[in-house]
């Protein structure tokens, strides 16, 4: 805010300096933001960007007050680098803050791919943090879309035209690394890519896989018993129902199954 003040005392070239610096800053802000995977030094990077959009601001007021409309160009150009502050602390501190409450809660949230499946684990806080990042991005409606907007007509009205069509571009390009950010909170997590089932619920597969199975009391008949074998049934046994002295007197192999439930119908009674 005290340059804003100090803005009417600097030479009226001084806008070439501020003009040169706004474009390294963005470009270098906003190339170094695509280049990094932690998402504290995105911001970080994107923040030297958005210095540089301030930057163009303050070069558009030196420029404009050697035209004929010193006074009114002066005035927006001061309005629109205001209202730019406010837009980008604005949006930058919500998104810190969410990067904060996720971090109290004792996830890790360090690289672009910490955040991957957020959406489905926290919707809120993907939900804010989405915001503010489409903010930062210049995304309408945000009101980083309408900062930078405001910044960039000034810049056009006061003829600096070349220089606005530069830094729209790097603009556009740095909306890449913020999207990054977005869309990896609403892709699928690692355990969710591997297969692995939400907690507290069986996969699809495993249920079919039980469907096709035999029932459990299937399993009698593979084991040997008294009756499975005819050769066993040489003679009558006492203690058991006619009919299955009928069946071993002519010598017929009785499942396992049979034999266990024969069994435990005898001992009932």
């Amino acid at each position: 805010m005290g340059l804003l003040l100090v803005l009417p005392m600097l030479p009226a070239k001084a806008w070439v300096i501020f003009a040169v610096l706004a474009i390294l800053s963005i470009a270098a802000g906003n190339l170094g933001a695509l280049l990094q995977d932690r998402v504290k030094r995105i911001l970080a990077y994107s923040s030297v960007a958005h210095a540089g959009t301030l930057l163009l601001a303050l070069a558009a007021g030196l420029a404009a007050s050697a035209g004929p409309l010193a006074v009114d160009l002066a005035r927006a150009t001061r309005e629109a680098a205001v209202f730019y502050l406010a837009g980008y602390g604005a949006s930058v501190l919500g998104a810190f803050g969410v990067l904060a409450v996720l971090e109290r809660g004792g996830e890790r949230f360090s690289s672009i791919e910490d955040f991957r499946g957020l959406a489905r684990r926290q919707p809120l806080a993907a939900g804010l943090l989405t915001f503010f990042l489409l903010s930062l991005a210049g995304i309408p409606p945000t009101a980083g879309f309408f900062a930078k907007y405001f910044v960039f007509v000034a810049a056009i009205r006061a003829d600096l035209i070349g220089i606005s069509i530069v830094g729209i571009v790097l603009s556009v390009i740095g909306v890449a690394y913020y999207l990054r950010i977005v869309g990896t909170c609403y892709m699928a997590s690692e355990e969710e890519r591997l297969g692995a089932p939400p907690q507290g619920r069986a996969p699809i597969t495993a249920w079919l896989a039980l469907a096709g199975r035999p029932p459990p009391w299937s399993y009698l008949d593979s084991f040997p018993g008294p009756f499975s074998d005819p050769s066993c049934a040489s003679g009558p046994v006492s203690g058991f129902p006619s009919a299955v002295r009928i069946g071993l007197s002519r010598r017929t192999a009785i499942p396992s199954s049979v034999w266990l439930a024969v069994l435990l119908s005898t001992r009932t009674r």
